[in-house]
């Protein structure tokens, strides 16, 4: 019997009288203990509120909700934004307690009471907490400082409402609601509109965002500005494992397809917790909804995309972190070239369009004067930077010939060590159906099937440059 048959009956809500299994009573022998490991595992994945878990748990929905919320708090969990919309969130009531700025503070105030750095933070809620309340890495060391010298144990800094409500960097198909409250229902729609332009400010702080997805979505990954780099927990796994993968010509459904096994017996729970993921990635602007608009001019409709319309795959170029990292150091100017790399070396993978502007970066960047002054200095990295940039455009003229690479529309690069987050079956079933070749690899990553494109159509001066060099000593 494992932790997962226990899960299962949870997850269908089976009280402790309900289940026959003999083996989960020897783990759990009684229904105190039974009740205890149901009120974890809710909270742990942030479950809604039903009647037939108040009934496992014996709590009522405002004990439940103040159980979830302590324990994200104390394992540092995004806030469950999921839960925002039901009427236990969005209540007026609760909101001022409940609220993502509100969490986030506490959250911080929880570091400073331990002593904790902010590098405590797991990744993805560190991004939270800079995008609610502009705190990172410096800032939060700064805070700390002064916690420390004045010995006090609350913050005398009012941190900023909500990010979303002051500057809402909204996309037009998120859904925008406020709080409930009883005594707004009794304005009329004129004074309603006077009171929310007047109280302007209690007005956006009573904002909530819900951000639904569907299986017939399809997202994209885009470059985030302000990356901050923490420690990485395996509740995160989901998220990089959901980077490595997604792209425009993925839907939901396909991602779903190739992240969970259909035999797998909790499979409508963790395709749950996939939907929540990308909208949580959605919502900190990593992951942009590709809009289809079916446009009509002059009475014409644009023809819609055949059904079985053969999937364009690209060739996956794997480097490894030695190569990310030399690109991260940079020289002066290089910026943007940063950018690009920091974000391959945090998610593991560059789309087709990022890898293009990767390129003619670097391209760029021998033109400028200061890449003449500094050649010498950095001679590791225009020497990485060159190679990677003779082998993509190596690849960009290949990949033109059908016979060689079949129907292929470009390259993305992935980091070796970031594979790390999928399972040797849904490599394999990406690179299946979404790969046209794989180059750079070592044996774990390529079947024994699969014939990888070969060397020698790549020209002697590519074969025998520096990225090249590591991976065909494999």
């Amino acid at each position: 019997m494992t932790i997962e048959e226990i899960e299962k009956e949870l997850y269908h809500f089976k009280s402790y009288h309900e289940v026959t299994n003999n083996s989960i009573k020897m783990i759990c022998p009684n229904e105190i203990s039974y009740r205890n490991y149901a009120i974890k595992y809710y909270c742990k994945n942030q479950f809604e509120y039903k009647a037939e878990l108040g009934k496992i748990c014996q709590l009522n929905e405002e004990k439940y909700y103040n159980k979830l919320m302590e324990y994200s708090l104390q394992k540092m969990m995004p806030y469950p934004y999921h839960l925002i919309g039901i009427g236990f969130f969005n209540s007026i009531n609760h909101s001022d307690k409940l609220n993502p700025p509100k969490y986030y503070a506490q959250l911080i105030k929880k570091l400073l009471n331990e002593g904790l750095p902010f590098d405590r933070l797991p990744a993805f809620t560190a991004r939270d907490v800079f995008r609610f309340l502009g705190v990172s890495r410096n800032q939060f060391t700064e805070i700390a400082n002064r916690f420390k010298s004045e010995k006090r144990k609350l913050l005398s800094r009012k941190f900023p409402l909500n990010f979303e409500v002051k500057q809402p960097n909204c996309q037009p198909w998120w859904i925008i609601r406020t709080y409930s409250n009883n005594n707004e229902g009794k304005l009329t729609f004129n004074e309603k509109f006077v009171k929310d332009c007047l109280d302007k400010e209690i007005y956006l702080s009573n904002v909530f965002i819900i951000i639904r997805i569907e299986e017939k979505d399809s997202f994209i990954p885009i470059i985030h500005d302000n990356i901050i780099i923490t420690r990485t927990t395996k509740m995160e796994y989901i998220y990089y494992r959901i980077l490595l993968i997604i792209d425009d010509r993925l839907t939901v459904k396909d991602l779903v397809s190739i992240l969970i096994d259909p035999n797998d017996r909790l499979m409508l729970q963790k395709k749950g917790e996939i939907m929540k993921a990308i909208s949580y990635l959605v919502r900190l602007n990593r992951l942009n909804k590709v809009e289809i608009r079916d446009i009509q001019y002059n009475g014409i409709t644009p023809p819609t995309p055949r059904l079985n319309q053969q999937i364009k795959k690209r060739v996956c170029f794997i480097v490894d972190e030695a190569v990310v990292s030399t690109l991260m150091t940079g020289i002066t100017k290089t910026d943007d070239i940063k950018r690009i790399v920091v974000h391959l070396f945090e998610t593991g993978r560059l789309t087709n369009d990022q890898v293009y502007a990767l390129i003619c970066l670097i391209e760029l960047l021998k033109t400028q004067p200061c890449a003449k002054d500094s050649r010498a200095h950095y001679k590791k990295f225009f020497n990485v930077g060159n190679s990677l940039v003779n082998v993509i455009k190596s690849l960009q003229q290949l990949i033109c010939n059908e016979e060689i690479f079949g129907l292929c529309d470009g390259i993305e690069i992935v980091k070796m060590e970031c594979l790390k987050y999928l399972t040797e079956k849904e490599k394999e079933s990406y690179r299946k159906k979404y790969t046209s070749a794989l180059i750079g690899s070592n044996s774990k990553i390529i079947s024994c099937q699969h014939s990888p494109f070969s060397p020698q159509l790549i020209p002697h001066s590519v074969l025998s440059s520096y990225l090249f060099t590591i991976f065909l000593n494999y």
